[in-house]
């Protein structure tokens, strides 16, 4: 079954719970760098995720998000 943009929105934020570098969030959600690039840019602007150096973590707004996401499902 092919996944849409926001289980993939989803499947990053959940792994970012714990931080993490863009190597283990592509191999983490399954996708490339290319795609990956463009969704964390995105979740980056919407501030659902924060960037600490070269680390990833979901913020609370992102957290808020796939709680609401997993409700949904």
């Amino acid at each position: 079954m092919k996944r849409n943009n926001y289980d993939v929105r989803a499947d990053i934020l959940r792994l970012c719970r714990t931080p993490k570098k863009k190597t283990w969030i592509v191999y983490g959600s399954n996708t490339n760098f290319k795609m990956m690039d463009r969704y964390l840019s995105q979740l980056v602007d919407v501030g659902h995720i924060r960037v600490e150096g070269d680390l990833f973590f979901t913020s609370e707004l992102g957290n808020s998000w796939v709680s609401n996401f997993d409700k949904l499902q």
